[in-house]
């Protein structure tokens, strides 16, 4: 959780461009779980491109997709044990929030944080 937090500090002006006012009533540790897992339902699949760009290998490529996977489910686990949220009402959450990094175009600034709070995640409780 140390590194979350961390992370959510320095990054914070990124993910803001993502959170509207609905999302108050959440912390910000959770606005920001909504907001990557949103990033990682967008950009799911890496493409060849970045594949190439980023030195992946597909076995790189199938970790990472088994990783943010997981984020994904973990987080919005976490969501609903914490607010006492229904799926329905998160997983609606995640999909406004997807339409609005889709409709601003915000999927590029908000992937290298989110890809971070990812890896702060791993070093918390390692994904299986």
């Amino acid at each position: 959780m140390f590194f979350t937090s961390l992370f959510l500090h320095l990054i914070s002006p990124a993910l803001a461009l993502s959170i509207d006012e609905e999302s108050i009533s959440l912390t910000a540790e959770n606005n920001a779980l909504i907001t990557c897992s949103a990033a990682f339902a967008i950009d799911s699949v890496p493409t060849l491109e970045d594949q190439n760009r980023l030195g992946y290998s597909e076995e790189d490529l199938s970790d990472m997709v088994k990783q943010r996977r997981e984020f994904f489910v973990r987080s919005l686990v976490k969501i609903m044990d914490e607010t006492g949220m229904s799926r329905d009402q998160v997983s609606e959450k995640v999909r406004s929030t997807v339409s609005r990094i889709v409709d601003q175009g915000t999927i590029a600034t908000i992937l290298p944080a989110c890809s971070q709070i990812l890896e702060a995640s791993v070093l918390d409780e390692p994904f299986k």
